[in-house]
C-alpha cells in the first residue's frame, strides 16, 4: 500500500501477515471500505499471504472530509469496469461501499460473471 512516509513500515501488510501467521482458518479475506486507488496493492498483499483463500472487494467511491462524506462522480459503469478487473484477478466477493447506491449493485449484478473460479487448491470444493 502506498506509504505516507518513505521508508515507513506498511501497516496493512503487517496486519495481513499477522492474520496469516495466526493459524486461523479464514473463510475469506475482504478489502472493505477501501479507496479504489489502493485496491491493486491491497489485493497483491492479501494474495501473497492468502493464496488459496477467496478474496473480496467492497470499495468506496468517496472520501471523508470532516464533517461529511464527499462522494466522487464515479458512475456505476466506471465502478463496474474496476470490478471486472478485480474479477479477472480472481476476486470472488464483489460489492460496493460508501458513495454507491442501488444503481451500483445493479450494474455489478448485471455486468459481472455469475461464478468466478476459486483459486483454492485442486480437489478442494468451494463452499
Amino acid at each position: 500500500m502506498p506509504d505516507e512516509e518513505p521508508g515507513a513500515p506498511d501497516v496493512f501488510q503487517q496486519l495481513v501477515e499477522a492474520y496469516a501467521n495466526s493459524g486461523q482458518q479464514l473463510a475469506a479475506v475482504t478489502l472493505m471500505h477501501v479507496a479504489l486507488d489502493v485496491v491493486p496493492d491491497g489485493l497483491e498483499i492479501v494474495r501473497r499471504y492468502f493464496p488459496q483463500t477467496p478474496i473480496g472487494v467492497y470499495a468506496e467511491v468517496g472520501s471523508w472530509q470532516a464533517p461529511v462524506w464527499v462522494f466522487d462522480d464515479l458512475s456505476p459503469e466506471a465502478y463496474l469496469a474496476e470490478a471486472k478487473g478485480w474479477a479477472d484477478a480472481g476476486v470472488q466477493l464483489i460489492g460496493s461501499c460508501c458513495g454507491s447506491g442501488p444503481e451500483f449493485v445493479q450494474a455489478l449484478a448485471g455486468g459481472l460473471p455469475k461464478g468466478i473460479p476459486s483459486r483454492r487448491g485442486a480437489g478442494v470444493r468451494s463452499p
